[in-house]
């Protein structure tokens, strides 16, 4: 059982961060228009990317946020497309080595390394447990800043 403490610095982060103060969260909570635009965190290890529907990297995850997350790809992604996307997590988390999400392209810009483009995605239809995963990497990057 975790300490009151630990259990204290939890709520923290959770609101810190976006996410509702309770032991867990919902997908509606997820799936709410946002009022202003949440923290984003750049993860301090590569996660590659894979396109579920053509079974290939498509790029690395740059950062991540309760809603959505940037990735860097060799070619750009059509704004408004709607994929299925595999994130191979750092380590297992609650039994699950990748993180498979519907996202839509919200956005793409060239990166400064002209050979790469930046694309952003928004989740969609989110599950408990994903969104779950998602806040425990976002906690894990926090703590290692």
């Amino acid at each position: 059982t975790p300490s009151n403490s630990s259990a204290a610095s939890d709520v923290y982060k959770r609101q810190a961060i976006g996410y509702p103060a309770g032991p867990c969260f919902y997908k509606k909570e997820l799936l709410m228009e946002e009022k202003r635009r949440a923290k984003r965190f750049t993860l301090h290890t590569s996660l590659k990317v894979i396109s579920l529907e053509v079974g290939e990297k498509i790029g690395n995850l740059i950062n991540l946020s309760p809603h959505g997350m940037m990735i860097k790809a060799p070619a750009p992604i059509d704004v408004g497309r709607k994929m299925e996307l595999s994130l191979h997590l750092p380590k297992t988390i609650f039994g699950k080595e990748c993180l498979d999400v519907e996202a839509q392209c919200v956005w793409v810009k060239p990166d400064s390394d002209p050979r790469y483009h930046q694309c952003g995605f928004e989740f969609i239809d989110v599950s408990t447990q994903d969104a779950n995963i998602i806040l425990g990497l976002i906690i894990e990057q926090d703590e290692a800043e």
